[in-house]
């Protein structure tokens, strides 16, 4: 079993994990105060807004982690478990606002946490409530020819359009691997703990 990974996106091929096999890490960590490193950050929302005003819902989840990327101290395009957990509450917040006033309330990390509290989920990772979670925003999809009977969608199956669940976006797709089991796919569930943190 693969564990406590460090980065969003990790070179394995996870596209048919099954949900028991999965343990994310960065969500139980306890989330931290904002780090002085972060402050020389300037973020440009105005490429977001126009995407998201469109409606071009796959344009604005691929923006909405390039400006959310630009606070890895690395400066590449990850962020390690210590850095979603130290991440800018007023830039979350703000990409939060973004995303829930485009969506009439649909999408958005404020979303996602509410769905996740409301199966009983806290800072520590719950295997369960994150099985739960994760098909109720639609990153799973029923296929009984696997053991589980389910499996993570494609990243280029995300539903894209305001007939999608509630909390489905913003996914943060990071690979064409699948969504939702944190090694690679969506990773917008690793934001939880911080979105409850900020009181988003």
């Amino acid at each position: 079993m693969i564990t406590s990974p460090t980065k969003c996106l990790l070179s394995i091929f996870c596209g048919m994990i099954t949900l028991c096999s999965i343990v994310p890490s960065s969500i139980g960590s306890k989330p931290k105060p904002n780090s002085h490193s972060y402050i020389s950050k300037k973020p440009n929302y105005t490429q977001l807004k126009k995407l998201l005003a469109a409606g071009k819902w796959k344009e604005a989840d691929l923006e909405t982690w390039k400006q959310m990327a630009m606070f890895s101290k690395s400066g590449d395009n990850y962020l390690t478990s210590d850095e979603m957990n130290n991440f800018p509450c007023n830039h979350l917040g703000i990409l939060n606002q973004l995303w829930l006033k485009s969506s009439k309330n649909r999408f958005g990390f404020s979303v996602q946490r509410k769905i996740w509290q409301n199966f009983g989920g806290k800072a520590n990772f719950d295997e369960n409530i994150y099985r739960k979670f994760v098909i109720r925003v639609g990153w799973y999809t029923k296929d009984s020819t696997v053991i589980g009977g389910y499996r993570t969608i494609n990243t280029n199956n995300l539903n894209y359009s305001l007939k999608a669940p509630p909390g489905h976006l913003p996914g943060i797709p990071l690979s064409d691997y699948g969504v939702g089991g944190g090694f690679g796919g969506a990773s917008g569930w690793r934001f939880i703990p911080r979105a409850a943190f900020c009181k988003i």
